[in-house]
C-alpha cells in the first residue's frame, strides 16, 4: 500500500515544503520569462531576450555545487534538521526580494544585475533543499521501504510546479498584459515568500534523524575537510552526477524551455500549454511513490537501465515528429516520456544516498545532485534555445537529452551491484 504512517506523513510534509518553494519559483520564473525579458532588459526580441533571461537563470546554478558543499558539510557536522531549517530561511528571503526589484526603465542595466545577484543568493541555500530531503527521508526509512520514502523527494517539486502553473493560469486568464508587466510578476515572487513562511513553521517541528542522533551521541561524526572528501569520494560523486543528469536536464526542459518556446511550434496558446504541463506534472506526481514502492520489491538496476533505454527510443521518435510537425504524436510521445523519467526520478534519492556513507552523506549527495541538477540541468534552457537558434530546428534539444541519457546508462553499469540489492 502507498499509505504513509502518521509520523512518516509529518516528516514528508515538513521536509518537502522547501522543494515546493524552490520549484514554485522555478516554474514562475519560466512562465514569466518573456515578461522578465521585457521589464529587466527592455528587449522585445523574444529569442535574444529569452536567451539572456535564461542565461541569468542558468548562471545562478554555477553557485549550487558550492552551496551543496556548504550545506552538505553543515548537515553532516551540526545535523540535518539545523541545515534544513537554515536553508529554507535563506531561500525565502531572496525569492521574496525578487518581487521588489526596480525595472530596466527605472535603473537601466542595474536591474538585470540585481536580478542575477538575487538568483545567486537564492541558489546557494536552495542547493541544500533536495539533497537534505533525500538524506532526511532515507535516514527516517527502514531497510524495507527506503526507495518508497525517498521517492517522495520529487513530490514536493511537482506540487510546487503545479501551484505555479495554476497561479499563472488564473493570472493570465483574469488579468491584463499591462497588469502582469507592472504588478503581476511581482505577486508571483511575493507568493513564494508566503510558501516559505509556511515551510519554516512546519520545519520547526522536525526532529533530528535517528542515525544522526546516534552518531552524535557516540562521537562518530566526520571531521574530514572538503578536500579530503573530494579526493576520497571522487568516483561516487562522478557516478551520481552522470546518473542524475538526465533527470535534471529533462525536468528543466519541461519547466523552462517547452512552455516559452515550443508553444508556437505545437500550435498551443498559453492556457493550453499550462493545462498540458499541469497534466504532465500530475501524472509524474502520482507515479513517483508508486514506482518507489515497486523499487522496494524489484531489481532497480533493470528498472533504471530499461527506463533510460526507453528514453533514448522515445527521443528518436520525438525528434522525427517535431521535424515533420506532427503535433498530436509529439504530445502523446511527450506524455509517454514521463513514465521512464519518473522511474529515474523516483529512485534518484535512494541511489544518491546509497552511494555515500553516513559520515559524508549530506556532503556527497549535496555536491553530486547540484552538479547534475544545477550544471547539467540548470543550463538546459540556454542550451536548448541556442541549439534551436543555431540549427533553426526547435527539436534540436533532443541531442542534449540523448547525451545525458547515455551518461546515465554508463553510470548505472558502473555502480556496484551490491547497491541495488532488494531486502526481503
Amino acid at each position: 500500500m502507498l499509505k504513509l504512517k502518521k509520523e512518516q506523513l509529518q516528516v514528508v510534509l515538513s521536509v518537502t515544503f522547501g522543494n515546493i518553494l524552490e520549484w514554485f519559483e522555478i516554474y514562475s520564473y519560466a512562465y514569466l520569462s518573456p515578461i522578465l525579458a521585457k521589464i529587466f532588459l527592455g528587449q522585445s526580441d523574444s529569442s535574444g531576450g529569452l536567451i539572456i533571461i535564461f542565461l541569468i537563470f542558468g548562471s545562478a546554478f554555477v553557485a549550487r555545487p558550492f552551496g551543496g558543499l556548504i550545506f552538505g558539510r553543515l548537515g553532516d557536522l551540526i545535523g540535518r534538521k539545523k541545515a534544513f531549517f537554515l536553508s529554507i530561511i535563506l531561500l525565502t528571503i531572496p525569492t521574496f526580494l525578487m518581487g521588489c526589484l526596480p525595472t530596466y526603465s527605472q535603473i537601466g542595466l542595474t536591474a538585470p544585475l540585481l536580478l542575477f545577484l538575487l538568483r545567486i543568493f537564492q541558489a546557494i541555500p536552495s542547493s541544500g533543499e533536495m539533497p537534505g530531503t533525500m538524506c532526511y527521508l532515507y535516514e527516517f526509512a527502514n531497510q524495507k521501504n527506503k526507495r518508497f520514502m525517498t521517492s517522495w523527494t520529487g513530490v514536493g517539486n511537482q506540487i510546487g510546479a503545479g501551484i505555479a502553473i495554476i497561479e499563472t493560469f488564473f493570472m493570465d486568464g483574469f488579468t491584463s498584459v499591462s497588469f502582469m508587466e507592472t504588478w503581476g510578476w511581482r505577486i508571483s515572487f511575493w507568493s513564494s515568500g508566503l510558501i516559505g513562511l509556511l515551510g519554516i513553521y512546519l520545519r520547526k517541528s522536525l526532529h533530528e534523524t535517528p542515525v544522526f542522533r546516534k552518531a552524535k551521541l557516540h562521537h562518530q561524526l566526520d571531521n574530514e575537510n572538503i578536500f579530503q572528501i573530494l579526493k576520497t569520494y571522487m568516483k561516487p560523486i562522478c557516478l551520481a552526477t552522470a546518473f542524475g543528469g538526465v533527470s535534471g536536464s529533462t525536468f528543466y526542459l519541461i519547466a523552462s524551455y517547452l512552455p516559452t518556446y515550443l508553444d508556437s511550434s505545437l500550435g498551443l496558446n498559453l492556457n493550453s500549454n499550462l493545462l498540458l504541463t499541469l497534466s504532465i506534472i500530475l501524472l509524474s506526481t502520482i507515479l513517483l511513490p508508486i514506482i518507489g514502492k515497486i523499487g522496494d520489491r524489484y531489481d532497480n538496476r533493470k528498472m533504471l537501465l530499461y527506463s533510460n533505454i526507453l528514453i533514448v527510443i522515445l527521443l528518436v521518435f520525438i525528434f522525427y515528429t517535431l521535424q515533420y510537425n506532427l503535433n498530436k504524436p509529439t504530445l502523446i510521445l511527450g506524455i509517454l516520456f514521463i513514465i521512464p523519467l519518473s522511474c529515474i526520478t523516483a529512485l534518484l534519492g535512494y541511489i544518491y544516498c546509497e552511494l555515500f556513507p553516513f559520515k559524508v552523506r549530506f556532503t556527497g549527495v549535496g555536491l553530486s545532485f547540484n552538479l547534475a541538477d544545477g550544471i547539467i540541468g540548470g543550463f538546459t534552457p540556454v542550451i536548448a534555445l541556442s541549439l534551436a537558434k543555431w540549427s533553426g530546428f526547435n527539436g534540436a534539444f533532443c541531442f542534449y537529452i540523448l547525451a545525458t541519457a547515455v551518461l546515465s546508462i554508463i553510470a548505472i553499469l558502473l555502480i556496484r551491484k551490491e547497491l541495488f540489492i532488494i531486502y526481503d
